[in-house]
């Protein structure tokens, strides 16, 4: 009987074994953009189809992102969230439940892919209704902090009868982050942007906690993560090389902004059509309705059809579209609908045709703040014109010069008001070499001089794309005198030595010409500055020697012609600097009865120096090494043996010998 229960026993297993389907055994589906989550019965549904969402958003990729990002509503809010990429929310995937399974133990759940499934704003789907199903979502490490992301969404925007919680938003932000998910790094750095959260997270500033979130993202292959971390940079080529790899992860803003670099010849690359067009057209195959789209529809010379492009753009709630719509329209809908996207271009064409002072200082501020991190700075040209002459608008001239996309009006502004104001080294550069041979021409009276003249100028000197233009040497001369003092020079190997008095510090002349070559497009660049010059070195007391007149110098000196190099770093006017030099001997002053022991020296040391329009001031310490050779001093009577003088008689045969000394120097010049 036992061995028949046991048999029945089987029997059933394997039937009801048998009536597993394939594909919750397998995890594979045979359907088109399809997948499989299991769970186990107290995880329950929620977790076996938040894992099906996510191997459906891998299998799909980016590729349905642009389809849900041009679903709007009227009010040209995205129906799924025009920020959100498909990988931070399972609500930016419509999908479909084809099947299911449960067993005694788990729960295995079939889904499709559905692009048809309209989403709204705040459309919950039913089996994600529950906050707390989200919160134990996030804590699923196998899901990547997916859900966590999702929380931060809702605690953000205030969904799900939650109140607006950005402190909490943060969170789970930072969670997601740290989980794999690298929107929720995006998010965050966002979030504290445009809520400036000072002290938040260990009292560290709002920006460069961004900053880190940002970082974050783009390293870990997010390309839109390169993008904002771009926008917070202030040095152009570091932004040049964001926006490639961001272009490069499939940003579709990144792949746009680097095609105006190229185009525009801009952050040390020469003009380049071609690669511009390329980066248009890839950010356009990224995202058909992004801002590549925008620019190549620009280019359209046929007015009707520009103007079409515009509107089917614009209709897609693309800003810079409504933005150029409405300004060659003349618009102010299109304007108005542009500026409540963000666009600091259309911003900027709203305030120009605003009458009130106030309303039109209050959008173009939003203008330079928005387009400052992009690729946009007219709204800030406009405010230092609105402000000038003032304090504040040179604050506003400065940011729309210095900036990547900068605009040449604002340096030409600043160089009016001085040179020293203008802060963009390139440009302002440009400026002065264009003004002095204008100057020139002007004097000459000769109109094809000044023809020649302004055509050589090129808009940027460098001329290789691949930035190595910045390594373009610049020079400057310069010619310097010193004056310090030299530690003893202790001659130990000539005999008697110890007998001379000894002067303490001895005095060190040094005069010096010379050149220094340091990179043209770096205001922190490094530099070499080779010279040559003689220099007088006070050796020991002479006036016991014969032969010494009362009227010469007392101090045996050493006068040497010199050779030597500074290396160092530039930062502005300020030099900090590694120094060698070395000095052959020329001839000794003091008498030409003795014979200077000294052969050659070599110093190695180091200095700071600052420059003041032509003016140089430096201090340098050396550690020199003398060469000599040896010999002896000797005494004899004189003037009938009543007193004693000496003599120096160097042996010029014998190997030499070497000595240190401390040198310090004070040099004065000029620079030109």
């Amino acid at each position: 009987m036992k061995k028949i229960f046991l048999f029945f026993g089987l029997v059933v297993n394997l039937a009801f074994a048998s009536s597993v389907p394939q594909w919750a055994k397998s995890g594979i589906c045979s359907e088109k953009d399809c997948a499989v989550g299991e769970a186990s019965k107290k995880e329950g549904e929620a977790s076996a189809l938040a894992r099906a969402l996510k191997s459906l958003r891998l299998s799909l990729g980016t590729s349905v992102q642009a389809n849900y990002e041009e679903r709007v509503n009227s009010e040209g809010e995205s129906k799924a969230s025009a920020q959100t990429k498909i990988y931070a929310s399972m609500q930016n995937i419509g999908y479909k439940v084809i099947d299911r399974f449960i067993d005694d133990k788990k729960i295995y759940i079939k889904i499709q892919y559905e692009p048809t499934k309209k989403i709204l704003p705040n459309e919950e789907i039913g089996e994600f209704s529950i906050i707390s199903n989200f919160e134990k979502l996030c804590k699923s490490r196998d899901l990547d902090g997916y859900y966590c992301v999702s929380l931060g969404k809702k605690y953000e925007n205030g969904e799900n009868d939650l109140a607006k919680n950005y402190t909490i938003a943060l969170k789970y932000y930072e969670q997601g982050c740290k989980m794999g998910t690298l929107e929720g790094c995006v998010y965050a750095g966002n979030l504290l942007q445009q809520q400036n959260m000072q002290g938040v997270l260990k009292g560290e500033k709002s920006s460069q906690k961004a900053k880190q979130f940002f970082s974050k993202a783009c390293e870990g292959g997010l390309g839109l993560g390169c993008e904002r971390l771009a926008s917070m940079e202030s040095e152009p080529t570091v932004r040049r090389d964001l926006y490639k790899k961001g272009c490069l992860l499939d940003d579709a803003l990144s792949c746009a902004i680097l095609g105006e670099i190229y185009e525009f010849g801009l952050a040390h690359l020469s003009k380049n059509p071609i690669t511009a067009e390329v980066a248009y057209e890839d950010s356009k195959g990224i995202d058909k309705n992004g801002d590549g789209a925008v620019i190549l529809a620009s280019k359209i010379k046929d007015k009707s059809r520009r103007i079409r492009e515009y509107k089917k753009l614009c209709e897609a709630h693309n800003a810079r579209a409504c933005a150029l719509l409405g300004q060659e329209e003349n618009n102010i809908t299109y304007l108005e609908k542009s500026s409540a996207l963000k666009s600091p271009r259309g911003l900027y064409f709203l305030a120009l045709k605003q009458e009130a002072r106030s309303t039109k200082s209050e959008l173009l501020k939003k203008s330079c703040l928005l387009g400052e991190a992009k690729d946009f700075t007219k709204g800030c040209v406009e405010l230092g014109n609105l402000y000038a002459p003032s304090k504040e608008s040179l604050e506003y001239y400065s940011i729309a010069c210095g900036s990547l996309f900068y605009a040449q009006e604002a340096c030409e502004k600043l160089y009016e008001i001085s040179p020293k104001a203008c802060n963009n080294e390139v440009v302002c550069e440009q400026i002065a070499n264009t003004r002095r041979a204008t100057t020139q021409v002007a004097q000459e009276n000769d109109y094809d001089t000044y023809v020649h003249a302004t055509k050589s100028k090129s808009r940027y000197t460098p001329n290789d794309e691949t930035a190595l233009s910045s390594l373009s040497p610049r020079f400057s001369l310069f010619l310097t005198a010193g004056f310090g003092a030299a530690d003893t020079i202790k001659l130990e190997n000539i005999k008697g030595y110890d007998e001379i008095q000894s002067s303490g510090a001895n005095f060190v002349f040094a005069l010096r010409f010379g050149s220094e070559m340091r990179l043209l497009h770096k205001k922190f660049t490094p530099y070499i500055a080779p010279y040559i010059g003689i220099s007088s070195t006070d050796i020991f007391d002479i006036s016991d020697f014969s032969g010494v007149s009362s009227t010469r110098s007392k101090t045996l000196s050493m006068t040497a012609i010199n050779g030597g190099s500074q290396v160092g770093i530039k930062l502005g006017g300020l030099r900090v600097y590694g120094l060698i030099d070395y000095g052959y001997r020329l001839f000794s002053e003091g008498t030409q009865d003795i014979a200077v022991p000294i052969r050659n020296t070599l110093g190695i040391g180091g200095g700071i120096a600052y420059r003041f329009k032509v003016w140089v001031i430096s201090a340098e310490y050396l550690q020199a090494t003398y060469t000599y050779n040896g010999g002896e001093i000797k005494s004899s009577r004189q003037n009938n043996h009543y007193s004693w003088s000496k003599n120096l008689e160097l042996n010029l045969n014998s190997s030499t010998h070497k000595t240190k000394s401390s040198i310090f120097l004070v040099n004065l010049g000029i620079a030109f």
